[in-house]
């Protein structure tokens, strides 16, 4: 595991500079992703799945919260 881990609490999937970050942190061996689904509202977890999906040689840990939820 990684001695630093990829935060993306104002991450977002509209942003291509913010793919670019995570997965460039990736190829430099940055291998642990922080995020929570409260983050952007979602937007950076969408993110991190697409950057995942479009780059599969990758498999970091990823440390999510629960977030918010009202019943």
């Amino acid at each position: 595991m990684s001695k630093i881990a990829f935060g993306t609490y104002r991450l977002s999937i509209d942003n291509p500079e913010h793919y670019n970050a995570l997965k460039l942190a990736l190829e430099k061996g940055c291998n642990v992703i922080d995020s929570s689904s409260n983050y952007m509202d979602g937007k950076s977890e969408q993110l991190v799945g697409k950057v995942l999906k479009e780059n599969p040689l990758y498999s970091p840990t990823i440390v999510t919260k629960g977030g918010f939820f009202t019943l």
